[in-house]
């Protein structure tokens, strides 16, 4: 994505006709930064998703395993109940 940002401004900037070249430059330069800042925004968004993404997963997996747990003792329970039921 920034790569394209650079490319574009860069493409802008090589249109200007008779601009004189250090407003090309500063030009070039400002576009730069912003394509930069918006890069940092982008990877920070990404990291924060990633580790709210994370955090939910694992919470989901540790509900997995008490629901495992409960219908493990469930199980056990109504084996037995039966066992007692028919008399082994």
């Amino acid at each position: 994505m920034r790569i394209l940002l650079v490319l574009a401004a860069l493409a802008l900037a090589a249109c200007g006709g008779s601009s004189d070249d250090s407003k090309t430059s500063k030009a070039i330069e400002d576009v730069k930064q912003a394509a930069e800042s918006v890069g940092e925004a982008v990877d920070e968004v990404v990291e924060d998703t990633s580790e709210s993404i994370s955090d939910t997963y694992i919470e989901t997996m540790e509900k997995a395993e008490d629901v495992g747990e409960v219908i493990k003792e469930s199980a056990e329970d109504i084996e037995e109940a039966i066992k007692e039921a028919v008399g082994d």
